[in-house]
Parts: structure tokens; C-alpha cells; sequence
């Protein structure tokens, strides 16, 4: 059996993340779940293997340096693994 896709899922909505993790862990990926940017940044970066897609909510708090803290960490994220497909969600249905 071929090694798992990995998923890095980044969500601050604790019941959302659990249904993601859940529904991607169903369709065979690995997932490495991430309630917030510091810990998503902090998993990407002690995992040595490859991440094949990170699906992030783009209304995650703000750092403290920050307003949009979804699109930070995408570039972030990106800076660190340039290969890296990224999947940007968010519940917000009116803009801010």
C-alpha cells in the first residue's frame, strides 16, 4: 500500500477541525491538525516529510502583528516549502 498524503489542516474552531481531520482521515490522507498559526507554523516545521496540501481558514485570529492571519500563515507556510499547495476556506459569508 502506497504511503499517505499528508494534509496539513489548520482551523481555530475546534468542532470544524475535528469534522475536517475526520473527513480527510476518511478519504486516506494523514492529517496534521492546527488550531492556531503558531502551532501550524511549529507542525510544518518539525515535520521532516513531505506536505502535500494545507487547507486553511482564512479567519484565523490575528497574531499580535497581524489583521489577516490566514493569508500570513499561507505565505509563511509557502516561504518555508515552496512545493506546498495551499486550500484557503472560511465561514465568513459578508466581507468584514
Amino acid at each position: 500500500m502506497a504511503d499517505k498524503l499528508t494534509v496539513l489542516l489548520v482551523e481555530d474552531d475546534a468542532s470544524l477541525r475535528d469534522w475536517w481531520s475526520g473527513s480527510l482521515e476518511d478519504m486516506g490522507y494523514a492529517v496534521l491538525s492546527a488550531g492556531s498559526v503558531v502551532e501550524a507554523l511549529a507542525l510544518s516545521r518539525q515535520t521532516a516529510s513531505p506536505i502535500e496540501l494545507a487547507v486553511l481558514d482564512l479567519g484565523l485570529p490575528p497574531t499580535p502583528n497581524e489583521a489577516t492571519a490566514g493569508l500570513e500563515l499561507m505565505r509563511l507556510l509557502i516561504l518555508d516549502r515552496p512545493a506546498l499547495k495551499v486550500l484557503v476556506l472560511t465561514g465568513q459569508d459578508e466581507p468584514s
